[in-house]
């Protein structure tokens, strides 16, 4: 929707800069498995804004069998990787830290880490947070100095409890950043960050534009990896 337009969080075209996007940093990782569609099954793709985009898909074919929809990723699978995206549920005053505390996805995925816990029988490993530090034009940018991901009274990355450099495009997440863009691509943490059943992560924003930010303003994602556990 218009309202998250402030925070694109595609890459800019930066000359001839080759820069990789998400699902190639994470298959390069070995993160990304792709998605498992069993016989029968169906995958829809949907653009944003302009119907004049195109989109593409790369995909394997494989014999009737082999692939089943409890794999990795699969929409019966115990475990799977996804991009949750959360908005400030409030608006944020000038000189404020707001919490980025609402959840935008439908209801079959977690609200974790936006205003909620994590469910009873899940495990969540935090692999990587993506912020945008800049608008689509001089009239959209906003102040966004740091980030802070607080983990019950540490504030994670940072014993200065700063939070996260993400403003100025020098964001230290590497995710779309102008000034730096040869040197910054989308960086993983080193390793993840588990959370269990029933704890939390306040996400907070620190806002430093000179104005308030109005609620629903801004877009947050984080990449999870969910593990449904036995009972």
């Amino acid at each position: 929707t218009t309202k998250h337009s402030n925070t694109n969080q595609n890459f800019f075209h930066f000359g001839s800069i080759d820069r990789k996007g998400i699902i190639q940093t994470l298959i390069d990782a070995g993160l990304w498995k792709g998605i498992p569609l069993a016989s029968g099954q169906t995958l829809t793709v949907k653009t944003n804004y302009d119907s004049n985009k195109q989109c593409g898909v790369i995909y394997e074919v494989h014999d009737e069998g082999d692939i089943t929809a409890e794999m990795e990723n699969g929409t019966k699978g115990k475990e799977y990787l996804f991009i949750n995206y959360g908005t400030n549920g409030s608006a944020i005053a000038n000189g404020a830290y707001g919490d980025i505390d609402k959840p935008i996805l439908p209801s079959e995925y977690l609200n974790f880490p936006f205003g909620d816990i994590v469910p009873s029988g899940h495990e969540v490993d935090l692999l990587c947070v993506l912020t945008c530090n800049h608008g689509r034009d001089a009239s959209t940018s906003y102040g966004l100095p740091y980030t802070k991901l607080i983990r019950g009274r540490e504030v994670l990355f940072d014993p200065d409890r700063l939070g996260t450099f993400t403003g100025g495009g020098q964001s230290l997440w590497g995710f779309n950043t102008r000034e730096v863009a040869k040197e910054s691509p989308l960086r993983l943490l080193p390793e993840p960050v588990t959370f269990k059943a029933g704890e939390e992560l306040t996400i907070q924003q620190q806002n430093d534009s000179g104005a308030e930010i109005a609620l629903d303003l801004l877009l947050l994602g984080v990449i999870l990896k969910v593990r449904r556990l036995e009972a």
